[in-house]
């Protein structure tokens, strides 16, 4: 049978209607130009402080590794500011959940590669794209139900390993955004401090979380409705989901391309600094600020 076969009338999964490798190529085009940028800003801050350096050079890679685990994954001075100690656990929710859903996302590109591929083939209009993407060979002839199938399988099943990770990352995204909404609105210090710019990142974060879970019970109401072959409630349920996905993904590429530009980037800017300055043996007295 040839994949020109007319595929189903309806099928509950989102990537049946927007198309898995579009949103895979737009996905790289958003990572590749913010990496580009920071890579270039990082240098740029290099050649500033430069000068300010001095000659001593300590083990690079022990450098490296006490400045990945003591200021990236534990943030350990701010983890021992008491007063701020809730503030750190909510940052750290925030980051390891975006650390989750990324990974989970780069993952899916790399592993679920073949079924993307398969399910960019029920739309005959982005079939050539979906065949400029392929790694490998295409099989000659793809049936529509074989292309489907694949389309179940790039959006995963609620019981599934990585769906499961996707949740966890989800769940700390929110909470932690939520927990740092509801921070900045009780605690005084945090209220005076913060400008409209702080909101920005925050809202953008919650906005990703939330649309994202939106989508997914949405989708998950509508297949259940689906395989108990009623259509019409499922439809019900499935299309509104489908402008939230649309949405979520809007969101996601905004906040990729915007993290030169956000306080995302001191992840990349914070770290750098920190690991030039162990590397190069200078002590904090030793800092001209």
């Amino acid at each position: 049978m040839s994949s020109s076969v007319a595929p189903p009338s309806f099928m509950p999964y989102y990537s049946y209607y927007v198309n898995p490798v579009l949103v895979l190529a737009l996905g790289m085009i958003c990572s590749i130009i913010p990496f580009i940028i920071l890579i270039i800003c990082l240098y740029r801050m290099y050649q500033f402080v430069k000068p300010s350096l001095g000659d001593r050079k300590q083990n690079l890679i022990k450098a490296f590794f006490y400045t990945l685990i003591e200021e990236f994954v534990i943030h350990r001075n701010l983890s021992k500011c008491k007063p701020e100690w809730g503030r750190w656990i909510l940052h750290q929710m925030v980051l390891w959940g975006m650390v989750i859903l990324t990974g989970c996302t780069m993952f899916d590109a790399v592993a679920a590669h073949e079924d993307i591929v398969m399910c960019g083939l029920v739309n005959p209009y982005l079939k050539p794209l979906a065949i400029a993407f392929s790694l490998g060979e295409l099989p000659p002839h793809v049936t529509a139900a074989a292309a489907a199938a694949a389309c179940a399988r790039v959006m995963h099943a609620l019981p599934d390993p990585v769906k499961i990770l996707y949740n966890i990352g989800g769940v700390l995204l929110v909470a932690g955004c939520i927990g740092l909404i509801v921070r900045r609105f009780t605690n005084k210090v945090a209220r005076e401090c913060v400008i409209a710019y702080d909101w920005y990142l925050l809202i953008l974060l919650t906005f990703v979380g939330v649309s994202g879970f939106l989508a997914e019970i949405l989708r998950m109401i509508a297949v259940s409705y689906w395989q108990a072959h009623m259509i019409t409630l499922a439809e019900y349920f499935f299309y509104p989901g489908l402008v939230i996905y649309c949405a979520h993904l809007i969101a996601v590429a905004i906040l990729f391309l915007s993290i030169p530009f956000t306080k995302t980037a001191h992840v990349a800017y914070r770290f750098v600094a920190l690991l030039w300055v162990r590397y190069r043996g200078i002590r904090t007295s030793e800092l001209v600020i």
